[in-house]
């Protein structure tokens, strides 16, 4: 097997092997799993849970959570996970202090 001549190479994003990612996307889905789990936190508020409930509190970091989960499907799994982790644990503080 021959190597790539270098003008093939150009313009390429050389990964390792893994999916490159944009970075905007990377960075805005964070924001649009907070602004789902608000929207969930002010749904369930509007229903009439009150601030304590279980529901409440644990729903909205997981509504969050999975929202960037599967929003990051190029992204390796570890990174996935882990960036799910922190989004949910960042909501759940906020959860827990409205």
């Amino acid at each position: 097997m021959r190597p790539a001549r270098p003008e093939r190479l150009e313009g390429r994003a050389v990964t390792g092997g893994q999916a490159a990612l944009p970075l905007g996307r990377l960075l805005l889905l964070p924001l649009l799993a907070f602004a789902a789990a608000i929207a969930v936190q002010m749904s369930l508020k509007a229903a009439g849970l009150p601030s304590t409930s279980a529901l409440r509190v644990l729903a909205t970091p997981a509504v969050a959570a999975g929202i960037v989960y599967l929003g990051l499907r190029p992204y390796p799994r570890g990174g996935r996970i882990r960036l799910a982790l922190m989004v949910a644990v960042g909501v759940l503080l906020i959860a827990l202090a409205t």
